[in-house]
């Protein structure tokens, strides 16, 4: 927390981290209903949008202008192609 402080907001979270991922992601769509009060956006009415990064954590420079770039999950049964960015059969 302290480096949150004293060097601002992380630019990616690991969301295996948290004891409360859940917690987490809920506090983020409030967050973004809170941005976007003036347009009157309601939280119920929230629609969660995910894509995944074609680049490595490390590219990682800047945190995204609304929502959070979160890091560390993980797939059963499947694998990811990276070249692709589609899920393939696992090996």
């Amino acid at each position: 927390l302290d480096a949150w402080l004293d060097y601002g907001r992380p630019t990616t979270f690991w969301l295996g981290g948290f004891s409360n991922p859940r917690g987490f992601l809920a506090a983020n769509a409030q967050e973004v209903c809170r941005l976007h009060a003036r347009d009157k956006w309601a939280l119920d009415d929230l629609v969660t949008k995910t894509e995944v990064l074609k680049v490595e954590e490390s590219e990682v420079f800047n945190p995204p202008d609304t929502g959070v770039h979160i890091r560390g999950l993980s797939i059963e049964g499947a694998g990811w192609d990276k070249e692709r960015c589609h899920l393939i059969d696992c090996e």
